[in-house]
Formats: C-alpha cells, structure tokens, sequence
C-alpha cells in the first residue's frame, strides 16, 4: 500500500474514559501506521472549552485535516466553523 507523504490528521473524541473510544482510537492510529500518517489523538475529557482549545492547537500545529466528535450539538456549530475558516477537510463523527 502507498505511504501519504508527511500527511499530519488531528483527532478530537469526547474521552479515553470509555471503551468504545479506546477501541475507536487503537483503530484509527492502526489504519494511520498501515497508511503512514501522522495521527494526533486529544480526548477533552467531555468539556467543550478543552475541546475547541484542542482544535484550535492542532490547527496552529499544522495539521492538514481534522476528525472530531463535538461534545454536544451546542458545541459543533463553532467547531465547524474554526475548522471551515482554516480551509481544511473536516470529518465530523456524530453518535446517537
């Protein structure tokens, strides 16, 4: 399979503190390794402001695309945006 070049993702979940996004996560960073990307892996502990400072690190960091799971439905509306007004792909995951 090819290698991405230098291909940096950010991941944003709600938190480590569940096994579904443990499993989640161990999932992503196997597929990143077999891919060659950079994964960057925050929880925000279920607090929507650590979460938007997260988003808002990893975009200073550079990455070139960011996946995230809001912390409430209140909360992705802004997230969006940030991630809109930095013009880079975004996936957002969404539970029910």
């Amino acid at each position: 399979m090819a290698k991405a070049a230098n291909v940096k993702i950010g991941v944003s979940i709600p938190t480590l503190d569940n096994p579904f996004w443990v499993n989640a996560v161990n999932f992503a960073k196997h597929a990143a390794d077999e891919l060659g990307v950079d994964l960057s892996v925050v929880a925000s502990e279920g607090k929507e402001e650590k979460q938007l400072a997260d988003v808002q690190s990893m975009i200073a960091t550079g990455v070139q695309a960011l996946v995230f799971t809001p912390i409430s439905t209140a909360s992705a509306p802004g997230l969006i945006k940030l991630v809109n007004s930095s013009n880079l792909p975004i996936v957002v995951v969404a539970l029910r």
